[in-house]
């Protein structure tokens, strides 16, 4: 079977690798031999961070218009001291609007890229628009790439499906429409968790017989040797992701005042986990390198002593080299959803703050809302309180391993309905 992976693949998101190593994994876990073509928005550095040894080829997702994808912000963004003038709501409405609608066509007039891309999808048994947190229209330049896969897809007859997705925010009408007519296209949507699939019927008014729960294909990484032994008396090996939430580098709608604020938060919950366990920290980065600056900058707020016990990996990981790290830790705080996630298959106990309502989904799934720290703007989660959950994790650490093991398994068996559809939608169409 010849199967097409699309998605928002590209060159710092390790943890968009981890859900297409999950995918991988699942169908050959159902089938023999198969293969596989993966549009990619950086096809290089997809071939890189995958660990497993399979049939595919990569191919470039998009025409070559930039240096950064469409789910990737811009590299530079003014800050608010050199923002434009504030125009009327109507007006810059408009203004985005149109920028959006110039950048789509010339997109789509593209013809001998897509031409191409059209005769890779006439040759596949189904084509998979998925994982992550696809339909949605946070970053401009996103919406228009589903449309025309799916377009491609039903122009050469090869079904499509949505395969695992997360749904929102759908801000702009375009958005929605695009996304209400890609749905139209395909055979079946599946959903990585309850809320986007609400969300999705009721933004895109699908039919209720396309939409069907799943589960994050990350959860199907498989990793023969978890984190079985770890350290439960002295000072702790605490793994730490952090997002740039709010940066002006990084975030579609900047705020510097709420960046600076969670940054000194960050700083407080890391003295505060510091003097009461002495712990050892490592900041590493599920995005590349975007998730270094906020590491650098809260190691700067600390005080020198502080800065002793913090070490931060520079390096762009691979995911058996994220899993090996995870596996050397005691405890884990994650922002980033994957680095939750591969967290859970490395079987290490760990604690969310949730930027994304993404995170907040997963958690509570999996029964640990006492476990999530949901942040807002400008808002300060209580350093004490991360402390004593950590020190619950610390002390029943066997106990923590025991029940993630539990949601993993159910979790796994979930997200193999996605791929169960899908191998039934390809064989639909041999028949």
């Amino acid at each position: 079977m010849k199967i097409g992976i699309f998605g928002s693949y590209n060159a710092p998101s390790i943890g968009d690798h981890a859900i297409l190593e999950g995918i991988l994994s699942g169908f050959h876990e159902r089938l023999h031999s198969p293969s596989f073509v993966i549009f990619s928005f950086a096809p290089n550095a997809t071939k890189t961070l995958l660990m497993q040894d399979v049939n595919l080829r990569t191919l470039n997702a998009a025409p070559i218009m930039g240096p950064t994808s469409p789910t990737s912000p811009p590299r530079h963004r003014p800050t608010p001291s050199h923002s434009p003038p504030q125009r009327a709501p109507f007006i810059s409405a408009l203004a985005r609007n149109l920028r959006a609608t110039r950048r789509d066509l010339k997109i789509v007039h593209s013809f001998s890229h897509w031409r191409n891309i059209q005769q890779e999808i006439a040759e596949l048994d189904v084509l998979l628009i998925g994982g992550g947190n696809l339909i949605m229209d946070m970053f401009g330049g996103w919406p228009i790439y589903p449309l025309i896969y799916a377009f491609l897809a039903r122009r050469v007859g090869t079904p499509m499906m949505f395969f695992a997705v997360g749904a929102g925010p759908l801000q702009s009408r375009r958005g929605r429409w695009y996304f209400s007519l890609a749905a139209r296209w395909a055979q079946a949507l599946t959903f990585r968790d309850s809320p986007s699939l609400e969300y999705a019927a009721h933004a895109l008014r699908c039919p209720q017989e396309k939409l069907h729960l799943s589960a994050d294909p990350a959860t199907l990484l498989s990793h023969p040797n978890p984190n079985a032994s770890p350290t439960t008396s002295g000072a702790p090996r605490i793994g730490i992701t952090l997002t740039p939430y709010f940066s002006p580098a990084y975030w579609p709608n900047a705020d510097e005042s709420a960046y600076r604020h969670y940054l000194q938060n960050m700083a407080e919950i890391i003295t505060e986990v510091q003097r009461q366990f002495d712990a050892h920290i490592l900041f590493f980065a599920t995005n590349h390198p975007n998730d270094l600056l906020p590491a650098q900058e809260v190691r700067a707020l600390l005080s020198p002593h502080g800065r002793d016990n913090i070490e931060i990996i520079e390096n762009r990981m691979t995911i058996p080299e994220m899993l090996a790290l995870l596996d050397s830790l005691d405890l884990f705080i994650g922002t980033r959803l994957h680095s939750l996630l591969l967290a859970w298959i490395a079987n290490v106990p760990s604690l969310a703050l949730a930027y994304q309502p993404k995170v907040a989904h997963f958690y509570r799934r999996v029964h640990m809302d006492a476990y999530l720290f949901e942040l807002a703007p400008k808002t300060s989660v209580p350093p004490t309180q991360i402390v004593m959950r950590l020190r619950e994790m610390h002390e029943q650490h066997d106990a923590f391993q025991r029940r993630m093991q539990i949601e993993m398994a159910q979790l796994r068996q979930e997200a193999m309905r996605s791929i169960d559809m899908a191998v039934e939608i390809a064989a639909n169409r041999a028949r």
